[in-house]
């Protein structure tokens, strides 16, 4: 008898496991055949989790004054490409977060720092974690002022960029290649149709992304190279790894590589020399130097990412021998380059912080 109640018990424990796990798993709402009339199509779109009451997307939306009176002065606030300005709280590495407001108005918010609330979700977790816990679809259609638009997943997003819909905003959450949940970013409905981070399409025909303002090209890129130092030591941070020594050096050495970069895309005689020769010209002498080129892809925040699920790229921003660290973007590229500082070489650096 002794025996048959623990088999009970054990039967009882394991079906309310199932019964949370069954609720806790959404299933994608059933999508409208190809004869579907456009109000058909209206609902499918309008069909949505609830949006969290809870944590930092529950900001979105909210005026200037609400931010200023529960996070205080920003570190920086800054243009960006796209017309909003973005605040940046980067005191510390488990709080950071950048917030985004346009016309006074919170439209974007965007966490890598594991000590905030991104509910439902946890920064630290897994992919798994996220694809039983949410819905995940290759196409999100939008219901926005009663026009439909569809963003479009590739695998690669599937994978390493997710886009989950609720009510009014959409998350992104971004997946590194160890499958691990390292930021998440909330946009309301109307910035990410706006913006386009993914393919989007109109009912009607496909939308084009605007364009950068090229009045604020300047501005905009001190801004992108900022981003992009802070989004590297945060990541640094949680793969305990010693904070990059930003080094005024290696940013003139990266400033010039991505000017000769674009001039080589626009002239294929105009040849790059080796970094190691470059280096050298410039006066910079270490045990290892590395460089990467990339195109930013939208901006900063989507740039690192794509980099931390680049094997060679995840090298240069998470290797631990690499002590010192430069930075330059231009237009649309930016050049990174890491190096190991040799001991009688101090004098070498000028070493600079920019924080």
């Amino acid at each position: 008898m002794k025996a048959l109640f623990r088999i009970l018990v054990i039967t009882t424990i394991l079906t309310f496991v199932f019964y949370k796990y069954s609720q806790n798993s959404s299933a994608p709402p059933p999508k409208p055949d190809e004869d579907a009339t456009f109000a058909e199509w209206q609902e499918y779109a309008s069909e949505a989790l609830p949006r969290p009451t809870k944590g930092v997307s529950t900001l979105i939306g909210k005026s200037s004054v609400d931010i200023l009176a529960q996070y205080g002065e920003p570190k920086r606030k800054e243009a960006s490409a796209y017309g909003y300005e973005w605040w940046t709280y980067n005191t510390d590495a488990t709080t950071f977060t950048m917030i985004a407001l346009d016309q006074d108005v919170v439209k974007q918010v965007y966490v890598a720092g594991r000590s905030v609330k991104t509910d439902p979700f946890t920064l630290g977790s897994t992919l798994d974690d996220v694809y039983r816990t949410s819905i995940i679809e290759p196409e999100v259609m939008l219901n926005q002022d009663g026009q439909l638009y569809t963003l479009a997943l590739t695998d690669y997003d599937l994978k390493h960029r997710m886009l989950v819909k609720f009510d009014d905003i959409v998350a992104q959450v971004f997946v590194n290649a160890e499958q691990e949940v390292t930021a998440i970013r909330f946009f309301d409905y109307a910035t990410i149709i706006k913006l386009q981070p993914y393919e989007l399409a109109y009912y009607e025909g496909a939308l084009q992304r605007p364009a950068m303002n090229a009045t604020l090209q300047d501005e905009v890129s001190h801004t992108l190279t900022l981003q992009a130092a802070d989004l590297i030591a945060v990541q640094r941070y949680y793969k305990l790894l010693p904070k990059y020594r930003n080094n005024e050096k290696l940013k003139q050495l990266a400033q010039a590589t991505v000017q000769d970069v674009i001039q080589q895309r626009e002239d294929e005689n105009n040849v790059l020399l080796p970094l190691a020769e470059r280096a050298q010209t410039m006066g910079i002498e270490m045990t290892d130097i590395a460089e990467a080129t990339v195109n930013i892809e939208f901006d900063a925040i989507e740039m690192i990412h794509r980099m931390l699920n680049n094997n060679e790229q995840q090298d240069l921003l998470l290797n631990q021998a690499y002590t010192h660290y430069g930075v330059s973007c231009l237009a649309d590229m930016c050049t990174h380059i890491a190096a190991t500082r040799e001991a009688p070489k101090e004098a070498l650096f000028n070493e600079q912080s920019e924080h």
